[in-house]
């Protein structure tokens, strides 16, 4: 509307592109001639319904301007719909986008030679105001969804955060109930001179310290256990945590072991390469398809 109004043209619209269409597509108009963009079909391509000043100015990115409607054989396709509102000339600007064409501004005026020098830098100015406008626009829409993506990540680090503490107060917890078992047992084990039951007791005090060993990876990932480097066989902490890695998997995942022959000593805390394995295995398993 301001462009009829400032442009003194009879009638304004202004097109998207659309590139998987290749059209430019009506969204905005100004002026009398609503009538006008009924139907309108306005190519990007260089044939027929392309080669009028919106499809051109779409498709190479300059101003195009025609100056007399009824005596331009390009303008075939839109002479009689043109004819009957009164449009006798016409030109078109590219709406240029963070460096793409996005759009295009296209006026028409009632009489043949309208756009002169002064008129087409008028409508280009024009052009170039509503390119700014829709590109202020673009860049405050990336901005707000871009923020919007980080207070995701963030209320996301938050819950792993406390999800981290309430794994760490449990598995704390559950390791001092832990530790009462496997002194126990090892007080009855000095008491107890039965053969069968001192089996039974060692098979209390294997659980026990697989449950303790659990609860130390827990303690770990909540980074609440003290970290102690020492020398470490790699190949034996995988095998150790590998029934833990197949409960992060899922039945739907086979784990296959492929370790070196060789004995591979490292110093490092042994909970921690855990965990690194542990982290390694679960990224592996989300990056398969379907997961």
């Amino acid at each position: 509307q301001i462009a009829v109004e400032q442009g003194e043209f009879t009638f304004a619209w202004l097109g998207i592109v659309d590139d998987d269409a290749h059209l430019v597509v009506p969204v905005a108009r100004g002026g009398d001639g609503a009538e006008y963009l009924a139907g309108l079909q306005v190519s990007t391509l260089d044939e027929p319904s392309g080669r009028g000043p919106s499809g051109t100015a779409a498709r190479t990115g300059t101003s195009v301007i025609c100056n007399d409607i009824a005596g331009d054989d390009t303008m075939l396709p839109w002479q009689p719909r043109a004819a009957s509102h009164g449009y006798r000339s016409s030109a078109a600007c590219p709406l240029w986008v963070e460096g793409r064409v996005a759009g295009v501004l296209s006026v028409y005026a009632g009489t043949v030679g309208f756009f002169d020098a002064e008129e087409i830098a008028l409508v280009e100015r024009l052009a170039a105001n509503v390119a700014y406008g829709w590109e202020s626009i673009e860049r405050e829409t990336w901005r707000r969804a871009s923020e919007a993506a980080l207070g995701a990540q963030r209320e996301q680090a938050h819950r792993l955060e406390s999800l981290g503490q309430l794994a760490g107060g449990i598995a704390h917890d559950f390791n001092n109930l832990l530790g009462v078992i496997l002194n126990y047992s090892t007080l009855l084990e000095r008491e107890v001179h039965d053969a069968g039951a001192l089996a039974d007791i060692g098979q209390i005090r294997a659980a026990a310290e697989r449950a303790a060993a659990l609860t130390r990876q827990m303690l770990t990932f909540a980074r609440r256990d003290a970290t102690s480097h020492e020398p470490i066989e790699v190949n034996g902490v995988i095998r150790g945590i590998a029934s833990m890695l197949e409960r992060s998997f899922g039945a739907h995942i086979d784990l296959n072991l492929d370790l070196s022959d060789d004995r591979l000593v490292t110093i490092i805390d042994q909970h921690q390469l855990e965990q690194i394995v542990l982290n390694l295995a679960i990224n592996a398993r989300d990056a398969m398809p379907a997961n």
